[in-house]
């Protein structure tokens, strides 16, 4: 089963490489052309009518541009389990890769905007009580005020609380030139500032550390995973393009497969295979947009373990970005996908809790604290586009070879 799925895979990579690299370069001249009208809409779009950021945020008037770091939300171990090493040291991992990457998001933010003089552009629609509403700030001094606030005393381990607290330091000398410093004198250091202690992160609290679990282990629970749920047949249609009325019946069989599913590996197979479905053929799905986000982050909050659920988020952050845009300039809710991600760790750390020999329980906890935020740094692009080219490939084979038809 792994060789037919890595035969699938180097089928797709053989056959789609130059179109895909033809496909990003046409999405970027694309969005060159698009920008004025993504800049445009300055206001932070409504959100969806979920409640989402009033129910998991407390907090529904986050503004178009606002600072990640003074509202960044670490997990906290409840007092039951804070004696249990195993999972303070998963909780300060998790912990200090929200801190690093909220520390980029922000940093990142401050300069792409000051790098265009976007309180520029602001200031000339005449918008009223700019700096009231929080779309800017012209002083730009509450970017390294919120950094500064970052507390890393929440990390119980020495080394790695001083590690971060010298990124943190670092980070604050180096946008501490003042409004003259020009974008690319910074972005170089601080990108490899923030890789550096993700690096150190990933060394720190690798997997040996806490068991024996190799990559053909992984793989071998992947094909049972893939054959229970009688999955393949059902993966290799997503490459194929189907007529409409195969599409349709095709997408009843994975609604009942979805729905009928005897185990939360099989649903989540089948849900993400939906969705991809959907996002294809959307023509024939309504508000096919809000239904896959609403099932993806279903599973995410169910409560239940898979090893699919770093690719269940994975593709719901990806999608829910798009739905809010994808140009730099775009509204990037990282505080709410933070805080599903926080939901579903907390479901790890309480699985481990109970099974502290879980050793992919362990290893999904691990994925969920390294997987980033979405970063404005894409040339004209956040980096949800580029996630979407690599996750949801077959949608750019589709359009690509619609436009060569044409």
């Amino acid at each position: 089963m792994r060789h037919f799925l890595q035969q699938i895979n180097a089928t797709i990579t053989y056959k789609y490489k130059k179109r895909l690299m033809r496909r990003q370069l046409t999405a970027l001249a694309a969005l060159a052309i698009t920008l004025t009208l993504l800049i445009g809409c300055a206001k932070r779009p409504q959100v969806g009518g979920i409640g989402e950021f009033a129910t998991i945020l407390g907090d529904d008037t986050l503004p178009h541009i606002f600072t990640n770091a003074d509202r960044l939300k670490l997990y906290t171990l409840e007092p039951a389990l804070s004696g249990n090493a195993q999972l303070v040291e998963l909780v300060d991992l998790y912990n200090a890769c929200r801190i690093n990457y909220a520390i980029y998001d922000d940093v990142e933010t401050y300069l792409v905007y000051r790098e265009d003089n976007y309180a520029d552009d602001v200031e000339e629609t005449g918008e009223e009580d700019i700096d009231e509403e929080g779309y800017i700030d012209r002083s730009w001094r509450k970017w390294p005020k919120a950094i500064a606030g970052v507390d890393c005393s929440v990390l119980n381990d020495e080394q790695t609380r001083q590690r971060v607290e010298e990124y943190k330091q670092y980070v604050l000398r180096l946008i501490g030139g003042g409004e003259g410093l020009p974008y690319f004198a910074v972005f170089d250091s601080l990108y490899e500032a923030m890789s550096d202690l993700s690096h150190y992160l990933a060394d720190r609290y690798a997997m040996p550390r806490y068991g024996d679990l190799t990559q053909e282990q992984l793989d071998d629970v992947a094909d049972k995973s893939y054959e229970q749920a009688d999955y393949p047949g059902y993966l290799e249609k997503r490459y194929v393009r189907l007529d409409s009325a195969e599409a349709v019946k095709h997408r009843a069989e994975l609604v009942a497969r979805y729905e009928g599913a005897d185990n939360f590996d099989t649903r989540c197979l089948y849900g993400m295979e939906l969705v991809h479905h959907d996002n294809k053929y959307s023509r024939l799905v309504d508000d096919v947009m809000d239904a896959s986000l609403a099932l993806l982050e279903g599973l995410l909050t169910a409560g239940e373990y898979s090893i699919h659920l770093t690719t269940v988020f994975q593709e719901w952050q990806c999608l829910s970005q798009y739905s809010h845009g994808i140009s730099r300039f775009s509204f990037i809710p990282n505080p709410y996908y933070n805080a599903i991600r926080r939901h579903t760790f907390d479901m790890l750390i309480h699985r481990i809790a109970r099974r502290p020999d879980d050793m992919l329980a362990i290893n999904t906890a691990i994925r969920f604290a390294h997987m980033e935020d979405i970063y404005r740094s894409g040339g004209y692009a956040n980096t949800a586009m580029f996630k979407h080219y690599s996750l949801f490939i077959e949608q750019h084979d589709q359009a690509d070879d619609s436009a060569s038809e044409e």
